[in-house]
């Protein structure tokens, strides 16, 4: 993890990380209940949000010819209060 909650004028990522080579930009969110997808919630505007915060953090970290993805890390909070976390891989691309 190289930063936790990412924020310029353009949007706020909640964790940058490395994988290997890749840099990975990852949006959290948590729901309550299984009835609905938290990926859902990362609709067409947060992720031109997230690519346009995304951008800012290459411009001004000087990255150039970076591998970059964009995952979501869906967390279920379940009854007994403990928490189920799936995460999803390229979940979104930034033209999308």
């Amino acid at each position: 993890i190289l930063e936790r909650r990412y924020r310029c004028h353009r949007g706020e990522i909640d964790i940058v990380a490395e994988n290997g080579p890749t840099l990975v930009f990852v949006e959290v969110k948590t729901l309550r209940s299984r009835e609905n997808h938290p990926a859902g919630a990362v609709d067409h505007r947060k992720r031109a949000r997230l690519a346009a915060a995304a951008e800012h953090y290459l411009a001004t970290q000087g990255v150039i010819d970076c591998p970059c993805r964009f995952d979501v890390v869906e967390v279920y909070m379940l009854p007994d209060g403990t928490a189920r976390v799936e995460l999803i891989n390229n979940a979104f691309t930034a033209g999308e």
